[in-house]
């Protein structure tokens, strides 16, 4: 599974992005080179509004709330 780049750019535009357990962004278009048990958190403008997901879940949440 992956992530296209018509819904990571809109996935920015409305201010949301993917941080790790460090707070240190993740860039979605490496997503498949995370661990798979990797722990990653979805935030809004900066809170988080799910955590503990993985690569995995993180595509599936990603691609429901933005793809088109």
């Amino acid at each position: 599974m992956e992530i296209k780049e018509t819904t990571i750019n809109q996935m920015k535009k409305s201010h949301f992005d993917v941080t790790d357990t460090n707070n240190q962004a993740v860039d979605l278009t490496k997503l498949a080179e995370q661990p798979q048990d990797a722990k990653l958190e979805l935030r809004a403008s900066g809170q988080i509004v799910q955590d503990n997901l993985t690569p995995k879940q993180i595509v599936v949440a990603v691609n429901d709330l933005f793809a088109a």
